[in-house]
């Protein structure tokens, strides 16, 4: 299955994923994390992570350190060296593997840190904004990708501000803003219950679109008033 937390920069979305992960509230109070209907270990993630603006050392091809968070997950040996070339062949990132971290775009960051999160096939993998600053084919990449763990069985926790990330990608959505889920489940319940809902929205724009465009809008979110800026 692959879940997606939808919401505004500084929704509570990443805050929402560190407490699950540290076992603390965020206030710093200790809370119990339930993971498959059992306690979660104090201090340790049920999973693989990918935390927003991932750091790996500048000066050093990705290998050694992603083999070093192998290890610490209990990883070694041949299995983990293939582990790692698999990783990185899934995100497109096999060619430049013996390049230092300096010659990394953004974008080529953020498919490092998904490969790293995936080392170990864990059963859970938490990605916190992952396609932020990729380019559009790889987005594309990551999208399929995500679909593909979901498919053999892994649940994926997808964190985006992006409507269409976790509508092309993920089987059920939850909407938060400041810090409270106001919606959640499959995309086309989620429309119907927007659609369901009385009431106007006003969508504003610089030129007034055609009649097609705003007829599909009508179509989408219900009862759509346009006007052009004043």
């Amino acid at each position: 299955m692959a879940f997606g937390l939808l919401g505004p920069n500084g929704a509570g979305k990443s805050t929402l994923v560190k407490t699950l992960l540290s076992n603390r509230s965020s206030d710093g109070w200790q809370r119990n994390s339930v993971w498959r209907g059992h306690p979660a270990p104090r201090g340790a993630g049920p999973g693989g992570v990918y935390a927003e603006k991932p750091s790996f050392p500048r000066t050093s091809p990705v290998v050694p350190p992603a083999a070093t968070f192998g290890q610490l997950l209990g990883l070694g040996g041949d299995g983990l060296e293939q582990d790692i070339e698999r990783q990185l062949e899934r995100v497109g990132m096999t060619e430049w593997a013996d390049r230092v971290c300096t010659k990394y775009s953004k974008g080529m960051l953020q498919r490092i840190g998904v490969a790293q999160a995936m080392l170990g096939e864990p059963r859970l993998v938490l990605l916190d904004e992952p396609t932020d600053g990729v380019d559009p084919s790889d987005v594309t990449r990551l999208r399929g990708l995500i679909r593909e763990l979901s498919r053999a069985g892994t649940t994926v926790f997808v964190n985006s501000h992006l409507l269409l990330e976790v509508e092309q990608a993920c089987d059920e959505v939850a909407i938060m803003h400041r810090g409270r889920i106001l919606r959640q489940g499959t995309v086309d319940e989620i429309r119907a219950q927007v659609k369901a809902e009385p009431g106007k929205r006003e969508v504003r724009f610089f030129y007034r679109p055609a009649g097609t465009a705003e007829a599909a809008l009508s179509e989408r979110f219900g009862t759509v008033e346009s006007f052009p800026a004043g």
